[in-house]
């Protein structure tokens, strides 16, 4: 479930913090990013799933058979050079063998690199939030993909 971008780390050797500044590193926009308080919750609770290196992150959250990508996260010096993909790639494979049937996920409407890695992954748009991002002036596109 790894190549040589990434090598995911133990998650109780994380600290809140640590993901919290991670986090907001690759990001250009503050409005999306989690706070530290947040990543402790990630950290403690059973119900989310979180995959970790040091070039990237993604965070889900499960609930019975359905899943929620909450983040997908690559610093931007590693931005379109394949870890996104892969990450995306190894956070389905590890819902996929933890029983998860269903995955939802929210993109920025003019994310296009995120919405067709999406889209080579099977994902579809169910429902357009208009101005979700309010200091971009941006719609959320909110899309889902089966695993069956």
């Amino acid at each position: 479930m790894s190549n040589k971008f990434n090598r995911y780390l133990c998650c109780k050797s994380l600290r809140p913090e640590e993901l919290a500044t991670f986090h907001s590193l690759c990001f250009k926009n503050a409005e999306n990013t989690f706070s530290k308080k947040s990543m402790y919750q990630f950290l403690i609770n059973s119900n989310y799933r979180i995959l970790y290196s040091k070039f990237c992150l993604g965070i889900t959250q499960v609930a019975l058979t359905e899943a929620e990508i909450l983040t997908v996260a690559v610093l931007p010096a590693y931005q379109n050079q394949g870890v996104g993909k892969t990450l995306v790639n190894d956070i389905l494979l590890d819902l996929s063998s933890h029983g998860i049937e269903k995955v939802f996920l929210e993109v920025a409407s003019n994310n296009i690199s995120a919405i067709s890695i999406y889209n080579s992954y099977g994902f579809t748009s169910c429902r357009i939030r208009k101005n979700y991002y309010r200091t971009e002036n941006l719609d959320a596109i909110q899309m889902s993909t089966s695993l069956q």
